[in-house]
């Protein structure tokens, strides 16, 4: 039974790093969160990256700065926003009035469709459950960046490109949908519960702790 758990955890962590490989982000994107995941380790898996110069993995996580922490974790939520946004409505943060400026190289968001979450199991969703689930989830990942983009002030990254196609799934019925969705979540209370002790001010440990108790919501409620 031990090993069992053993071998479940090792999976299980092996799942999240692998997510990570097929996140979809662009060049820019990877530019913009690879200081602080190369020193956390999250990219350490990905195929060829020490190649690229982009990452050193000898850098202790005692490098890291609060900032930086907060601008990894604001690339993961936009993201996670720019999915569920194209998702639920079709359009991306930027068509829908986002304010997504701020240091570095900014881009845009491309690929994705609108999901169509009336095809459950059942083929049907009359009272319109799902829809309303995966709307409440796109305006909580919204709000995480703003909250995030609030705290940061002036430190704010740009939102990087994104190749929402790149992520290889997701966006042809509801039950891909929510597989990816479970992988994002998953993926957020893992870093934000890692990022955490290396977090010295308790006011962005306090963000950090308001997004990850959603993240776990969200992860709930998919399952």
């Amino acid at each position: 039974m031990e090993n069992e758990k053993k071998a479940g955890v090792s999976q299980l962590t092996s799942d999240r790093r692998g997510f990570v490989k097929s996140v979809g982000m662009g060049a820019a994107a990877i530019a913009g969160a690879v200081m602080v995941g190369g020193k956390l380790g999250v990219l350490d898996k990905i195929p060829g990256i020490n190649k690229t110069s982009l990452v050193q993995q000898a850098v202790k996580a005692g490098a890291l700065t609060d900032v930086d922490i907060l601008n990894f974790a604001l690339n993961l939520e936009y993201l996670e926003a720019e999915f569920y946004t194209v998702a639920v409505t079709g359009k991306t943060l930027a068509q829908q009035g986002f304010n997504l400026s701020g240091t570095g190289k900014s881009g845009p968001t491309t690929g994705g469709k609108k999901v169509n979450f009336l095809s459950s199991l059942t083929n049907t969703d009359k009272t319109g459950h799902l829809t309303a689930i995966m709307g409440e989830i796109a305006y909580d990942e919204q709000q995480h960046v703003h909250l995030l983009r609030g705290a940061l002030g002036a430190d704010a990254v740009a939102k990087p490109t994104i190749n929402l196609d790149a992520l290889g799934t997701g966006f042809e019925g509801f039950q891909h949908a929510v597989a990816l969705a479970r992988a994002f979540e998953d993926t957020g209370v893992s870093a934000y519960g890692g990022a955490a002790p290396l977090i010295s001010s308790k006011a962005y440990l306090g963000v950090a702790a308001q997004i990850a108790l959603t993240e776990a919501y969200h992860a709930g409620n998919l399952r």
